[in-house]
């Protein structure tokens, strides 16, 4: 359902995208032949006068007049077209006219120039609201097509679209979440990235929010589905997209304002001059006429209308590249008026992987306690285990060769399990205290610890406190320092402590 919805539109606008970069290429086609042959071969004189324009013809003229007549008509249409439906002049009418008039004054590189221009501004503006509405849109490429319904104890495959609120469902680990609501049973962690960028994956017990799209890491959840699929938070997110195409910059907005007035204004004096001012003056009719059409032409806003939506299009492509989503062309000139930006700390100035800074023990650490350690986090998904996993990889301990049985892992505590025989916990202090381990050897590393502590069990004795910690991004100081320089406030989110 998410993914049909707007398809129609879709084709309508790629219809459109196509329709302007290829009146920009035949109009660049046309200035680039046309000019190099007024250029280097006096345009290729043909011999004979081209009737009603009583004008040389040669191959350039011919192919300017061809690609202006046709063209500029056409943009013209548009504009009439706005002018009987919506009962208002566009910027469009005066541009046809202005290329038109051009033309007819023997300007043909000038008439081209204003078509060419203006088709591809049209093109920028198209691109503009289209690039963000299809990336936002692939969010719905992560929602399932069916979930598993449960209902007194059986299971049923059932389509996404067909599921209601009220019914229950039934995610396993690794699946994703079909539709938003809340967990009734079960714990794990869930990857929440798609929806809110948060890098590591959350915690989510009985009573918790989760949403579509989000990835299930361990455990199994069963889950009270609390709207249809399109009352999810990703359809939100999608549809407010779409509609934020609507919302144009005010300078953006200025032009179309602008265009009300001037346009009317400038056709309305051309018109008096080719009409009334002959009467006046008692001069030549084709005099004024050529001097209305003079007119037209220099009052023509080509560079206004054009920079604007190739200024925003350079800024948003710009951003794109650096995997910035901007919804629109007011959203870039908003960033204008910014004052104080607030920064998430996981996953935005640090790279959202923790690393092992330490492993602190009494006495010498025994290679098997880290190897332990390990093999048990092997069956874990959690960022802290790929970190203990990666430490133990790095001092080449053959944790994988190892037995290990009755893994149990507790969302928000740590892992437990067995290691050849051995019992292994690997996990906060509270999770120590359950099973009743002796921490005393490392509870004075783990309590003074500043950055995030995770203990090591074996056989219920405490043999070691594992320092994790987050690694800066490289660009991460540079980038803040920038922002100062700017006078931009700066502030960070986060839940560490504040020494660490």
């Amino acid at each position: 359902m998410l993914r049909g919805k707007g398809k129609e539109s879709e084709e309508f606008e790629a219809e459109r995208k196509e329709k302007w970069i290829l009146l920009a290429t035949i109009m660049g086609f046309t200035i680039i032949v046309a000019g190099s042959l007024d250029l280097l071969a006096q345009g290729i004189p043909l011999g004979f006068i081209i009737p009603i324009l009583n004008k040389p013809a040669s191959v350039s003229t011919i192919i300017y007049h061809i690609s202006i007549i046709v063209i500029g008509i056409y943009i013209g249409f548009i504009g009439l077209r706005e002018l009987f439906v919506e009962k208002r002049f566009s910027v469009e009418f005066l541009m046809a006219v202005a290329a038109l008039g051009a033309t007819y004054l023997d300007y043909l590189f000038e008439g081209a120039t204003v078509l060419f221009l203006y088709s591809l501004s049209e093109y920028f503006e198209d691109y503009i609201e289209d690039r963000a509405r299809k990336t936002v849109e692939k969010l719905s490429e992560f929602m399932p097509e069916e979930a598993i319904v449960t209902d007194n104890g059986s299971e049923k495959t059932m389509k996404v679209s067909e599921v209601q609120p009220g019914m229950m469902l039934l995610v396993k680990s690794g699946e994703r979440i079909p539709l938003d609501g809340f967990v009734i049973n079960g714990a794990s962690y869930v990857d929440q990235s798609l929806v809110t960028g948060e890098s590591n994956p959350i915690q989510k017990n009985a009573g918790d929010k989760v949403y579509a799209g989000t990835l299930n890491l361990s455990g199994i959840l069963n889950i009270d589905v609390t709207g249809t699929i399109g009352d999810t938070l990703v359809s939100r997110i999608v549809k407010l997209v779409i509609e934020s195409r609507k919302r144009k910059a005010s300078i953006e907005g200025l032009v179309d304002r602008f265009a009300r007035f001037y346009v009317p204004i400038i056709i309305g004096l051309a018109a008096f001059t080719s009409i009334v001012v002959p009467i006046i003056v008692r001069g030549s009719v084709d005099i004024w006429i050529y001097r209305s059409l003079m007119l037209l032409v220099i009052a023509c806003p080509s560079a206004f209308v054009i920079s604007v939506p190739a200024t925003i299009f350079t800024a948003v492509t710009f951003a794109a590249r650096k995997g910035v989503v901007i919804k629109g062309g007011i959203y870039v000139e908003k960033m204008a008026k910014v004052k104080t930006i607030t920064f998430d700390k996981t996953g935005t100035l640090t790279l959202g992987m923790p690393v092992v800074h330490e492993v602190q023990s009494v006495s010498e650490l025994d290679p098997k306690i880290l190897q332990y350690a390990a093999a048990l986090e092997r069956f874990s998904n959690h960022p802290t285990a790929q970190a203990i996993i990666r430490r133990a990889a790095e001092q080449g301990l053959a944790f994988d060769k190892l037995d290990v049985r009755d893994v149990e892992e507790i969302p928000g505590k740590g892992i437990v399990g067995f290691v050849n025989d051995a019992h292994v916990v690997v996990g906060n202090m509270e999770l120590m205290q359950k099973y009743e381990c002796n921490c005393e050897k490392i509870m004075r590393f783990y309590e003074v610890e500043r950055h995030t502590a995770v203990c090591i069990s074996v056989n219920k004795v405490g043999e070691a406190s594992v320092c994790l910690m987050d690694s800066v991004r490289k660009d991460a100081a540079d980038a803040v320092e920038a922002l100062k320089r700017a006078g931009i406030k700066t502030a960070m989110l986060t839940g560490d402590k504040r020494d660490s």
